[in-house]
């Protein structure tokens, strides 16, 4: 998504970073085989303040080594919006400009307060002849705080993803049939979808649920069947997709005691947890609740070029 390279030499590896309300959330991965070598995996209380993130950070980032790594800031579905459109017939470097005038009408801010970027989606999403993307929105304020926080703790910007395409690279890790994978991810009051088939996100979409997020909260069920749903009915008639059979949830305090079997019954379809620890290569080193909270940022730096 919105990229910016640098020549700059630091360890080897990839930090994925998140900025999740008043928590900071930081992932480095140097190794990314059969096993992934995670060196570094924290939620980090920062507040709200740009000035006491970027002091937190930068001491993290001292004491962990990690000063001049390279790091894919992931943003939260709140951070930015998202729309589905057919792609405008331009010429490719014509794309973002043209693709700027149609979001025009569709959000509140001028147009020179939003940072505008385009995701293709995959050949067969649609009907016949039919190209479609999503244009990501993000306000240009939050994204240029955003950049200074990651230079000012040290590390160096590489990337800038949504969160959808961060689930998107674990969820290729993931031994999934044809009919591809159904990644859910529950945060206080909100919900996300992902859709990813053959490593290509599908379909994106972000709910509101009554979820309360923590240790002791029961997932809603039957609230999260009716969005799923809503989802896999538009994913196979306006997509011309077969839904998937395995949904995997992941999220803030998402953990397989929570599931109660409806999920399962209601579509027929392999439910889990995403089960993070097992692809470590030392997987007894973190808390499954904190590897659960940071998988987003985990996606982020699981990245490779690839991905784009």
């Amino acid at each position: 998504m919105f990229k910016s390279l640098f020549s700059r030499k630091g360890p080897a590896g990839l930090c994925g970073l998140q900025i999740q309300g008043g928590n900071l959330l930081l992932a480095f991965v140097s190794g990314a085989g059969e096993r992934i070598a995670l060196d570094c995996c924290e939620v980090l209380e920062a507040g709200d303040s740009w000035s006491g993130r970027a002091e937190l950070l930068a001491q993290k980032v001292r004491e962990s080594g990690l000063a001049q790594a390279r790091c894919n800031l992931v943003l939260t579905p709140e951070q930015y919006q998202l729309f589905m459109m057919e792609a405008p017939k331009v010429p490719a470097e014509e794309l973002r400009e043209a693709v700027k005038w149609k979001v025009k009408d569709l959000v509140s801010e001028p147009l020179d307060q939003v940072v505008i970027d385009v995701m293709s989606l995959a050949d067969d999403c649609g009907r016949a002849g039919q190209r479609l993307i999503y244009a990501v929105v993000a306000k240009r304020e939050f994204i240029e705080a955003a950049i200074a926080l990651v230079e000012k703790s040290g590390l160096v910007l590489e990337s800038i993803d949504i969160d959808e395409m961060a689930v998107r690279n674990l969820g290729v890790r993931l031994a999934a049939d044809k009919r591809g994978v159904a990644l859910v991810v529950l945060r206080q009051g909100q919900g996300s979808l992902a859709l990813v088939k053959e490593q290509q996100l599908y379909l994106s979409r972000s709910f509101t649920i009554n979820y309360a997020g923590g240790l002791l909260d029961d997932i809603p069920e039957e609230a999260l069947i009716l969005e799923l749903q809503r989802s896999f009915d538009y994913y196979e008639r306006q997509l011309g997709q077969v839904p998937p059979a395995t949904i995997v949830l992941m999220g803030e305090h998402v953990t397989s005691d929570k599931l109660q079997g409806q999920l399962a019954d209601a579509f027929g379809a392999q439910v889990q947890t995403l089960d993070i620890a097992r692809w470590l290569e030392d997987n007894e080193r973190y808390d499954e609740l904190v590897l659960q909270q940071c998988a987003s940022a985990l996606g982020a730096a699981l990245r490779s070029e690839e991905a784009v």
